[in-house]
């Protein structure tokens, strides 16, 4: 029900102010700062790091897109609370939080949110707003209506639009 009510939400917001959309992500999150140094990006290293850590499954050799082929709705309350309590290099938290939204947005399509866990993940997105910059912009999907979009995306547009 509250996902019905939040695509509502969003879907009103977007026909009203679609043409602000964009620059409201921009200046909500320091968006004109998306050319900066500080781009980060899933490393080989993370991944391995990852991978023995978590006891995830190993990629073969023509493996691309980590997060979405590892990516385990059943496991989203686990990977957040490792990224809780994990000691991870700025590597790490960036790759894992990219599992972390990509198994949330399986969740999200199965039905199978579990309580609470939004809200932490909108958490450490937020405090690591600069890490996460990016990954926020590509899962929202501003300039897009939100039927076209991931099915996680009216969540992350929360951060946005809060």
């Amino acid at each position: 029900m509250r996902l019905l009510r939040l695509r509502k939400t969003i879907v009103e917001i977007n026909a009203v102010e679609a043409p602000f959309a964009k620059q409201r992500c921009n200046d909500m999150i320091g968006g004109n700062r998306l050319s900066d140094t500080n781009e980060f990006f899933i490393t080989k290293k993370a991944i391995e790091s990852l991978t023995e850590k978590l006891g995830l499954p190993d990629l073969d050799q023509y493996s691309q897109d980590w997060e979405y082929e590892i990516a385990n709705s059943s496991r989203v309350n686990e990977f957040v609370s490792f990224y809780e309590s994990a000691d991870l290099n700025q590597s790490e938290k960036f790759a894992l939080m990219s599992l972390i939204i990509s198994s949330f947005d399986d969740a999200v399509t199965e039905g199978k949110i579990q309580d609470g866990i939004w809200e932490k993940i909108k958490g450490h997105l937020i405090s690591d707003i600069d890490l996460h910059r990016k990954t926020i912009l590509y899962w929202s999907l501003v300039e897009e209506e939100v039927d076209d979009c991931f099915s996680s995306t009216p969540f992350i547009r929360e951060i946005i639009l809060d």
